[in-house]
């Protein structure tokens, strides 16, 4: 947000994520100089880590100092950390309190609120979060004339060009004869003034001339008198009749096209219109084209022809007045068109302030618990009187010149009578008395046609600027045909639930260079549960969006069962859909009426949907032959349902809206964090729901909390709009260079959710003693080769041991025999010396 604090935000209609609207209530409890806060449960749709990070940053940042703070919340591994003292509510009553450690070491706490391990870092935001897509979008003045388009639109719609000329032609009628309605007056007068002269005649002789009265046949005027009259009603009565006729079908035309033009829209129309915004449209300027738009355009057609009547009569009684006329025309026009400029802006700041006043109104009031428990009535109240005098004075301004014009139209009327008059005595001699009272009462009336002319010239182009508007709406962009004949898909269908998402991108406007979802390709089996998690603006409530076609992709391809989606129509595909948001949905009306919208199904299935989502036991069914007293959330099916549920809690809201989506038994349903903002309890009754209920269908189910997607069949997991795997969460849980993994550890539950995905998958437990049986056989093997080598080893070192042996005895012996000859040979050597010298002696002797 480029602006922090100081950007605009335009109400509940302008999106923001859960995240982003938690991080706001959170600050804007830090913003107050409370003393006392009192956080309910305010992180419960962020993701763990997320929430704990943020908690951690305001206790570092100081927020808490010299404040108490009652944090409530569904899991207590967010305050372990942060609190000082902990109470553990159950059943109305408290299980245990004491310190952290005490309560932790208790054992109260279940295995879901001891998640996250207190040693948790900051490695799991190292990536900003995606920023809101739309802010509210500033409402278009325009200025200026009305453009003839929208003249010629507001025609068409109202009937067409040849209903209008008629109308056209009966003002001229009418105005011709109201003229010779009067003109017949004055040639009724002048015959009684027309003088009558008689002869006396006597014995053939003048006797003189005398005047006598008139004759004058009453009787005969009489009659002209009534048939114009007749005939001027005659075409009065048509003329209101063809009025009448052009406002019921421009006013039927105005409210069908556009209202079906906004239920038509893409979403992306609603994230940048503030709700008070449409309110106006269908209000006030629907107003204005309802009560008086045709109205206002008959007078000025009426008075146009007035006036161009009236300068006709005038003028063709005193040639002269034709000169007058221009330069008063001009004055006028000058004096018109200073005042339509005004007025216009005026309008439409009118139209503007008074949207302002609607929506902080609207605003306010769905607001009110937060404005009081903060104690702002008095601030919201001074704003909205603040507002209010805004708009206020655009309607006194408004009113002002309004003044402003007639003023100036009065005086310059006069001049314009004054000099009618000075030209008629002018021509006395010429012009008899009944023929200047006749041209003189229609320039008197001069002045005030044309400043109703100009008057209802404004008011026409206010209406036609509420036309223009209104226009906005019809020629906005519309969403794909409900139905397409020629790609009607067979009524069964889909009736596998396979489904193949190719090279999928998606961007939620043109000028976005980046895209939401990009080159995304996955499939998935028939009956197969997916559970689809990452960081926060991965693109994972955008995928959800995609298989409903809420935001058209700019390319790729979703096929479900050989149909491509984007061949068929919006009403075919989402039909066959079901999907299970996080905010419950629920109508002001009935149980009856939430759950079967189109009263398809009887009171036994109703009953049977509740029972099998457990909003119901078995003993409560009055529909079943049993019977029996029902006690519980409902006692009839007639019982009042609030506007958006707000008599039932969110997790029985949520039981109702499985219940909707079990009646419809569709075969493919989307779940969109339907489990973020409920207690463990709820979310795990939620998923064996899932599991016994929906087993018939193919479920792609949205979660930042991994516990309540542990158990599907395969994991999709997103990052930065991406694919990074696509797995059984027991290889993506064991691999721990995974993506998954690594969000798992950072949740800190990663041998929580080992174990889960131990439990919930068996099949995996006896792989793995399979191949720790492997294991052991191959270790077997290798300890008995080593055991044979080592067995033959030692056999060869005992066979060169003996070969030694032998060799050393061998060896020995040679060394034995040879010391044998050579003491033979020595003792023979020894006896032949011996010989020789007794021979020796015996010579000498």
């Amino acid at each position: 947000m480029a602006q922090s604090d100081m950007t605009e935000y335009g109400g509940e209609n302008v999106v923001l994520t859960e995240t982003q609207k938690a991080c706001v209530t959170l600050a804007r409890g830090f913003y107050s100089s409370a003393r006392v806060l009192l956080l309910d449960d305010c992180l419960s749709s962020v993701d763990a880590p997320k929430a704990r990070l943020i908690l951690e940053n305001c206790r570092d940042q100081g927020f808490f100092n010299g404040r108490t703070v009652i944090a409530v919340s569904q899991y207590a591994r967010l305050l372990l950390s942060s609190a000082e003292y902990m109470v553990v509510l159950g059943d109305g009553t408290v299980l245990t309190k004491g310190t952290p450690d005490e309560v932790k070491n208790s054992g109260a706490l279940s295995e879901e609120m001891l998640g996250v391990e207190e040693d948790l870092n900051n490695e799991m935001i190292d990536r900003p979060v995606t920023e809101t897509r739309n802010w509210a979008s500033d409402e278009v003045r325009t200025h200026g004339f009305v453009r003839p388009r929208v003249y010629w639109f507001y025609m068409k719609s109202s009937g067409g060009v040849i209903i209008w000329l008629a109308l056209v032609l009966l003002f001229g009628i009418i105005r011709s004869l109201t003229v010779g309605e009067t003109y017949l007056l004055k040639v009724w007068s002048d015959a009684f003034d027309a003088p009558n002269t008689s002869v006396n005649m006597t014995h053939g002789q003048l006797a003189g001339e005398t005047e006598t009265k008139p004759y004058v046949d009453n009787l005969y005027y009489l009659r002209i008198y009534a048939v114009i009259a007749l005939v001027s009603a005659s075409v009065t009565i048509a003329r209101m009749i063809c009025q009448s006729c052009i406002s019921l079908k421009g006013s039927k035309r105005l409210f069908t096209r556009p209202l079906n033009a906004i239920l038509r829209a893409p979403l992306s129309f609603f994230d940048t219109a503030p709700l008070g915004r449409i309110m106006n449209r269908f209000s006030k300027d629907l107003g204005l084209v309802d009560q008086g738009i045709v109205t206002v355009m008959a007078n000025f057609l009426g008075n146009l022809v007035g006036a161009i009547s009236v300068l006709l009569v005038v003028t063709a009684v005193v040639k002269e007045y034709s000169l007058v006329s221009v330069i008063i025309a001009i004055c006028y026009i000058r004096i018109g068109t200073m005042y339509i400029n005004a007025s216009r802006e005026l309008k439409q700041l009118q139209s503007k302030t008074r949207t302002v006043v609607t929506s902080w109104f609207s605003d306010t009031a769905s607001g009110i618990t937060v404005i009081r428990a903060y104690n702002h009535e008095r601030h919201f109240a001074s704003v909205f009187v603040e507002r209010l005098n805004t708009a206020n004075r655009t309607t006194y301004l408004l009113h002002m010149s309004n003044r402003w014009m007639s003023v100036r139209m009065g005086c310059i009327g006069a001049v314009a009578s004054y000099l009618a008059g000075v030209f008629i005595l002018w021509h006395f001699d010429r012009i008899n008395a009944g023929l200047a009272g006749f041209a003189l009462s229609y320039a008197l009336g001069f002045v005030q046609i044309v400043f109703l002319l100009v008057k209802d010239f404004i008011t026409m182009e206010t209406g036609l600027n509420s036309v223009e508007r209104i226009e906005e709406y019809i020629d906005m962009p519309q969403e794909p045909p409900a139905i397409i004949d020629s790609q009607h898909p067979p009524n069964a269908w889909p009736t596998r639930g396979n489904i193949e998402v190719t090279k999928l991108v998606v961007k939620y406007s043109e000028a976005n260079s980046k895209p939401a979802l990009n080159n995304i390709t996955f499939s998935v089996d028939s009956e197969e549960k997916i559970g689809i998690v990452g960081r926060t603006g991965s693109g994972k409530t955008t995928l959800a969006n995609s298989f409903l076609r809420l935001i058209e992709p700019s390319d790729g391809a979703i096929v479900i069962d050989g149909i491509n989606i984007a061949d068929i129509g919006l009403e075919d595909l989402r039909s066959r859909i079901t999907l299970i948001n996080e905010d419950p949905i629920l109508f002001e009306g009935t149980i009856r009426s939430n759950l079967d919208i189109c009263n398809m199904y009887n009171d036994h299935e109703l009953w049977e949907s509740l029972r099998r989502v457990n909003f119901i036991s078995i003993e409560e069914n009055p529909a079943s032959d049993q019977g029996g007293i029902l006690v519980g959330p409902i006692k009839s099916l007639d019982d009042p349902v609030n506007e958006g549920g707000s008599n039932f809690s969110r997790g029985h809201r949520q039981l109702l809206c499985l219940a909707r989506a079990l009646l419809r038994q569709a075969k493919i349903i989307v779940m969109d964090e339907a489990m973020a903002s409920i207690d463990p309890e709820m979310a795990n009754k939620i998923q064996e729901i899932i599991r016994n209920e929906f087993h018939h269908a193919t479920v792609l189910c949205i979660s930042h909390r991994f516990r309540t997607v542990i158990d599907s069949d395969r994991m999709l997991v997103l990052d930065d709009g991406e694919i990074a795997e696509y797995d059984t969460p027991y290889n993506l849980i064991m691999d721990p260079k995974s993506l998954f993994h690594y969000l798992c550890e950072q949740t800190g539950e990663l041998d929580s959710l080992t174990e889960l995905v131990k439990l919930n998958h068996p099949e995996f437990d006896i792989l793995e003693e399979d191949q720790e049986d492997e294991a052991e056989e191959a270790e077997d093997e290798e300890e008995e080769e080593v055991e044979a080598e080592n067995a033959g080893s030692s056999e060869e070192e005992q066979y060169n041991e003996n070969s030694q042996e032998e060799e050393l005895e061998y060896e020995d012996d040679v060394e034995e025999h040879d010391s044998l000859e050579q003491e033979s040979q020595g003792d023979h050597l020894s006896s032949n010396e011996r010989t020789l010298s007794d021979e020796a002696t015996e010579d000498q002797e």
